[in-house]
């Protein structure tokens, strides 16, 4: 009896080791976005990314993959005594690399770096709280300059860097939850400056820093042998 309860422990903890393979499931992460403007107070948008991961550990603790996710983003502008409000939804697809401190632990370290595409997808203006599609614009001489278009006021596609660090909880051989500090940068301005009736010739280089909390479910799938 207890030899085979020994043999059936051993058996459960090398189940549980064995995390060479495919790990999925999708994911919830609150966030809060921070333009960094010297125009502007450095006020943090609240918003909320959702989306699905897909990695292949090719290692027991290092692998690779790539999300799907969208995320909405929020900034707030004082200007001339007026709240302009951008409510930006973005598609972001990163391709990462993962690393684990080891499938044994219960709560084992996990993190991720890599790159990630972002495309805007929408963007909504609001105007000391009233909602604006589209608004003319006209020089001092009442000559039109241009149709208010929100997404023109930003860059349609752009380039980030992401890293991830946080714990993870394996509730049982096949299912793990994360609880991941993700912070995202994009290289480039996310403001299109040609619309500079917009933002006005003077306005220097917006910096979009997101710091969210990477919320999800893994599914386990071992790969054949390991």
């Amino acid at each position: 009896m207890g030899t085979t309860l020994l043999m059936a422990c051993g058996a459960i903890t090398l189940t549980a080791a064995a995390q060479k393979g495919l790990q999925l499931g999708p994911k919830v992460i609150p966030s809060w976005a921070w333009f960094l403007n010297d125009n502007d107070e450095a006020a943090a948008g609240s918003g909320l990314a959702y989306g699905f991961g897909v990695n292949y550990h090719f290692k027991e603790s290092t692998g690779a993959g790539i999300d799907l996710i969208w995320s909405k983003d929020r900034q707030v502008i004082m200007r001339d005594g007026e709240k302009w409000e951008h409510e930006l939804t973005f598609l972001k697809v990163p391709v990462l690399l993962h690393f684990s401190s080891g499938s044994t632990d219960k709560v084992p370290f996990l993190g991720y770096f890599g790159l990630e595409y972002v495309s805007l997808r929408k963007a909504h203006l609001l105007l000391n709280g009233r909602n604006v599609d589209q608004q003319a614009f006209f020089d001092q001489n009442g000559v039109p300059i241009a149709t208010l278009e929100p997404e023109d006021l930003f860059r349609a596609n752009n380039i980030g860097i992401v890293l991830g660090l946080g714990p993870g909880w394996n509730i049982s051989e096949r299912f793990q939850f994360t609880a991941i500090v993700r912070a995202e940068y994009l290289v480039h301005d996310p403001e299109n400056k040609d619309r500079a009736f917009y933002w006005g010739t003077d306005r220097l280089d917006t910096h979009l820093i997101t710091l969210g909390i990477d919320l999800g479910i893994r599914v386990i799938i071992p790969t054949s042998g390991s």
